[in-house]
């Protein structure tokens, strides 16, 4: 997590089925590391001067990871940057439709949005999974 108090990411991935999730809503990735994990699943701001700190430090940790990012990412000149002695480690799955998300309201209150301007795909590292591009029916 990426100090996401709000999140309710853990109780998704418990009512999909996951045996043991293990999260922090105030933990920040940037100066904190968890003890013990095996994976993480999170969806990194969308702020080009937060999200490139936490991709290089993703890729430092050198542990498996999913994350949510814009598809145009994964064309940028950052994004290669930063993976370049790792694309064989990468794998991308893309969803059927686009992604919603829900919206912090100033009242405190997560509203779920609708009709997102932009495509997503989840950005999956160091995962082994069956094939490198992943399409999601």
């Amino acid at each position: 997590m990426l100090n996401a108090p709000k999140s309710s990411s853990m109780q998704y991935l418990e009512d999909l089925g996951t045996k043991k999730v293990v999260g922090d809503t105030s933990m920040d990735i940037l100066k904190d590391q968890p003890e013990e994990w095996d994976l993480i699943i999170t969806n990194i701001p969308f702020d080009y001067q937060i999200k490139l700190p936490i991709l290089r430090k993703l890729v430092e940790f050198d542990k498996p990871f999913i994350i949510i990012m814009n598809s145009l990412n994964t064309f940028s000149k950052y994004f290669h940057e930063i993976f370049k002695d790792h694309f064989e480690d990468l794998q991308i799955i893309t969803p059927s439709s686009k992604i919603n998300f829900d919206k912090l309201l100033d009242t405190g209150e997560l509203k779920p949005t609708k009709r997102c301007s932009f495509y997503c795909v989840y950005v999956c590292y160091k995962l082994k999974l069956p094939a490198d591009q992943l399409w999601v029916k």
